[in-house]
């Protein structure tokens, strides 16, 4: 990856961090980010920095909102996202073969709020029922969850999620939130993406999984319609997290990038990376 892109992602994401402390996940909009013309979803660390930037979760180039008959506003600033491509050439000691080229381009990409003669589409009157739908997505993929117990927290050895009774929680967002991150960390067994270890509590690959888990759940808050709700835990880490993207240029990007995986490994959506309109 080239190391002057990468540079300017880490300072926007350190930037948003400071400037909303541990209430990072309140700017959220309760929408995935999208290509407003597309309507495909971003992933990864496009979506962290474009939920953050602006609450409208409607993007586009400059191009594709021209064409599409908007116009971006003279004096507006472009959010910068990230796109991998990946290039086939001709191996000579294998034609059969050819060998992938991760090709990593930048794009700059506008806001609804920022362009004029754009008509958003009509919203939808349909009545979301998060609780069931998420109650439809833990038995589709057969999670165990048991309730009733002081605490929350997902089990590798017996592979089972424990929480308290929906009724101990201060408010329906309070207990989806906290049910989200745990089947986030269920995502990550052996036997599905096979993302945990036994770091011990404290460690920084165990702070990285909470962080991975907490992005994940705010994704999939989005998803399903119902408002997130920060994580102690993940906000307890925000500062060290902070002081990681500083010294390693990677670590954000590798732990949007698991969120994300986690976040379709649930919701079953197309993994291929989204094609920018131009």
């Amino acid at each position: 990856m080239n190391a002057e892109i990468l540079e300017k992602i880490n300072e926007q994401v350190l930037s948003l961090m400071s400037k909303h402390g541990k209430d990072w996940v309140k700017p959220w909009a309760n929408h995935m980010p999208q290509n407003a013309i597309t309507k495909r979803e971003y992933h990864g660390i496009n979506t962290f920095i474009l939920a953050l930037s602006n609450p409208c979760p409607q993007w586009a180039t400059y191009n594709a909102w021209k064409t599409a008959g908007a116009q971006v506003r003279a004096g507006e600033t472009s959010t910068k996202i990230l796109f991998w491509k990946f290039l086939k050439k001709d191996n000579p000691q294998d034609p059969k073969h050819p060998d992938t080229i991760p090709l990593l381009k930048t794009y700059s990409v506008f806001n609804a709020s920022q362009v004029d003669n754009w008509t958003p589409p009509a919203a939808s009157n349909q009545i979301i029922e998060p609780d069931e739908k998420i109650n439809q997505m833990i038995k589709d993929h057969q999670i165990k969850i048991n309730y009733g117990a002081g605490k929350a927290y997902y089990s590798p050895s017996t592979d089972e999620i424990t929480l308290p009774n929906p009724g101990d929680f201060i408010s329906p967002s309070d207990f989806e939130s906290t049910r989200l991150h745990e089947i986030a960390h269920w995502t990550g067994h052996t036997s599905r993406l096979n993302r945990l270890d036994e770091s011990p509590f404290g460690s920084e690959n165990y702070a990285l999984e909470e962080l991975t888990a907490e992005l994940a759940a705010v994704y999939l808050s989005m998803h399903y319609g119902t408002t997130p709700t920060p994580n102690e835990n993940a906000a307890a880490y925000l500062n060290n997290w902070k002081e990681r993207i500083k010294d390693n240029k990677w670590t954000f990007y590798q732990t949007a990038k698991k969120a994300s995986q986690a976040y379709e490994y649930l919701t079953r959506q197309d993994q291929e990376t989204e094609e920018i309109t131009q």
